[in-house]
């Protein structure tokens, strides 16, 4: 019985007006027995960053964000799986949000059969507020879901198939495929997962400055697997 929760995040660049973050992950489920498996995954992860500018002036941080990974179904036996993405949400604290933080739901993707569901979304939002003469530290939330299930058949060959969805991490569990990279659709390990940019834009004349960049990082989350 295979059950596969993993999740990493990671800073792709950081400077003085701009940053750029990763989370990648990956959920699956591959019952090998006539037992079957059920496994959710909660993704939530924060950033912090500080923004330094003079009292009074108005500043502005917009943000780009995407998700982009497949969700995987491989048959492995006489019984099913299935995968899905739950819906992104998000919130700002230390500014006022415009735009949308939220992506929509992926899937289900439902069994049986081999079957490989491509998704890549994408948002704006800007994060407004004004400077204090002082570091004004704001904080961004993102959370969401996913879960695989691996559903038992009849007759000898009882077991479930394969799910995951892939969000740029491997397992490299013998004997599960669902997760594997390249894989199903010739996926790019690097090129999937939940991005995150961040750009300072100023009004002219000021003296706005991202302060110190990036400066915090927090995943709250499981590793496991089985």
């Amino acid at each position: 019985m295979n059950k596969v929760v993993l999740s990493t995040v990671s800073i792709l660049s950081s400077s003085a007006t701009s940053f750029a973050t990763r989370y990648a992950m990956v959920t699956g489920a591959d019952s090998e027995t006539n037992q079957s498996i059920a496994v959710t995954q909660t993704a939530s992860y924060t950033i912090t960053f500080q923004v330094n500018a003079n009292v009074g002036e108005a500043w502005s941080v917009l943000l780009d964000l995407s998700r982009v990974g497949a969700l995987t179904l491989v048959t492995d036996s006489n019984g099913r799986a299935s995968a899905t993405l739950g819906a992104m949400s998000g919130s700002v604290s230390g500014g006022s949000l415009s735009g949308s933080l939220g992506l929509g739901a992926v899937g289900p993707l439902p069994g049986p059969g081999d079957a490989d569901q491509l998704f890549s979304q994408t948002s704006t939002a800007a994060i407004d507020g004004v400077g204090t003469g002082a570091p004004q530290t704001v904080t961004l939330n993102l959370t969401w879901t996913a879960s695989a299930t691996s559903t038992t058949g009849k007759g000898a060959n009882g077991a479930g198939d394969e799910a995951a969805i892939r969000m740029g991490i491997d397992s490299a569990l013998t004997g599960y495929t669902a997760d594997n990279y390249p894989g199903v659709g010739s996926r790019t390990l690097t090129n999937d997962g939940q991005f995150v940019s961040a750009t300072l834009v100023p009004e002219p004349g000021t003296m706005l400055m991202m302060f110190a960049g990036l400066v915090g990082l927090a995943l709250f989350g499981r590793r496991t697997v089985e």
